[in-house]
């Protein structure tokens, strides 16, 4: 459960250079201070998710974080050590071993209640404060399994600015979001059929390996637009009765969710095909073609048209495996790239949202970040490569500096006081003093550089400093 979204990034980089980056069994966060029953709600899913379908290998829970400035560490432990003791029996039947590091307000106080914890409940538990480096608890989570070959990290994220936690998202979707998204997918495919889908009677579509490269790739899209989260190394194939599944354990235990909404939506079964790690997934890709010609027979098609995205490589054992068999069961294929393209040209209020969110970010950085360390350069005569200009670029977008963080957070916090103080009967100047005491209070170092003239930072007109 690691705070803080630097600290969060850091530890999950970590375990990837150290080679167990596929062994993650699970990544979430959360934002905003939440109280002790808001993480004691929070922990219970993410143990629960952490301890699921038990094999007999043991499991790492890393509970981490940087030097905390203002959270109270044994604050926000409470409610993680009450989710723990809850879930005794899990955290035994899946073998957990326990790793925490933490610093900052009450730390050892927090620190302590773990240690007794692990005493009490006979988990094995590692405790260390900021004397210890950061991400320490990694590399010692894994030199404990490695010698026994049977890792699994379990790191799960708590208190980041940057992302939402994964389970909560993947159900929320599920109620909210697949239903509506499955309608206009088989709508849009049956009336656009001849003309975009290339008169596909089924769709078959694979994801490849999760990459650090930048690709716009039509089955990642079509991932995140339908489930709300790509899947890497996954296929589907979508019939007008059937949607299968080929994935891991993991994923397979995220998709099980999407089950009723793909029944009420378009009356098509989900069927999940799960593939062990050493299984090469043959046998199930056979189910799946199996599958498909029945179905097919049973709607008076002996030779259904298979779509698929032709311009994507496949990549990956698993992939190349796949694309290999389906160009020999003797399916015709045709290319949908262009029925998807269209699905996707049409967004809906939240998809604008977030183009219009996006489009303000990239306009900021590139007008607070990029022109000015170019004109720099240009200035100075100095020599940059694009790859380091690039690099700096996402840093300020995904990796703030505790200044800044600091800074964001006590100015958003003054910002909703002063607007909270615009009350009927009250004085103008009674917004003012309500920002000006949360800077005092969060971030007396920032008074000098408050200005008096608030309606432009709440969003309001400004006339004048009167």
């Amino acid at each position: 459960m690691v705070a803080g979204g630097g600290a969060s990034v850091i530890y999950a980089d970590t375990v990837g250079d150290l080679g167990y980056a596929s062994e993650l069994g699970n990544y979430a966060e959360y934002s905003g201070a939440p109280n002790e029953e808001e993480v004691l709600q929070y922990a219970r899913v993410v143990i629960d998710c952490a301890t699921a379908d038990p094999d007999g290998r043991k499991r790492a829970l890393l509970i981490g974080g940087g030097i905390a400035n203002f959270t109270d560490v044994a604050a926000t432990f409470n409610g993680i050590i009450r989710a723990l003791r809850e879930k005794e029996s899990k955290l035994k039947a899946s073998r957990m071993h326990i790793y925490v590091r933490r610093g900052g307000p009450n730390y050892q106080t927090g620190l302590a209640k773990m240690r007794a914890l692990g005493e009490e409940l006979g988990v094995p538990f590692e405790v260390y404060g900021p004397e210890a480096t950061m991400t320490g608890i990694c590399k010692q989570a894994i030199d404990c399994f490695v010698k026994d070959d049977e890792i699994r990290l379990c790191e799960l994220g708590f208190f980041c600015v940057s992302w939402i936690v994964l389970i909560f998202r993947v159900e929320e979707l599920a109620a909210d979001t697949v239903s509506t998204r499955l309608k206009t997918f088989y709508s849009h495919w049956k009336e656009t059929k001849s003309d975009l889908w290339g008169s596909a009677d089924v769709l078959a579509i694979a994801t490849p390996p999760a990459s650090e490269d930048l690709r716009y790739l039509k089955s990642s899209a079509l991932n995140i637009w339908l489930l709300g989260y790509e899947f890497p190394e996954t296929i589907m194939v979508f019939t007008k009765k059937q949607i299968h599944f080929l994935c891991s354990q993991k994923k397979a235990s995220l998709l099980g969710v999407v089950k009723k909404s793909a029944m009420d939506a378009v009356g098509a079964d989900v069927v999940l095909h799960v593939k062990a790690k050493t299984d090469d997934g043959t046998g199930l890709m056979d189910g799946i073609f199996s599958a498909v010609r029945s179905l097919s027979k049973a709607d008076g098609n002996d030779n259904p048209i298979v779509g698929y995205i032709s311009r994507e490589t496949p990549e990956g054992k698993l992939l190349e495996t796949w694309d290999d068999r389906l160009k020999n069961t003797g399916f015709q294929l045709s290319d949908v790239t262009n029925g998807l393209s269209d699905l996707f040209a049409v967004k809906d209020q939240d998809e604008i949202m977030n183009v219009k969110k996006a489009g303000y970010l990239t306009y900021s950085v590139m007008n607070k970040i990029v022109v000015p360390k170019l004109e720099n350069v240009i200035d100075e005569e100095k020599k940059i490569s694009h790859s380091s200009l690039m690099d700096e670029t996402e840093k300020a977008i995904l990796e703030p500096t505790k200044a800044g963080s600091k800074a964001y957070e006590a100015l958003l916090k003054a910002q909703e006081a002063a607007i909270s103080a615009l009350k009927p009967g009250n004085k103008v100047s009674a917004a003012y003093q309500a920002a000006l005491s949360v800077v005092e209070k969060d971030a007396p170092e920032l008074v000098p550089n408050l200005t008096k003239m608030l309606a432009q930072a709440s969003a309001l007109s400004s006339v004048s400093q009167a």
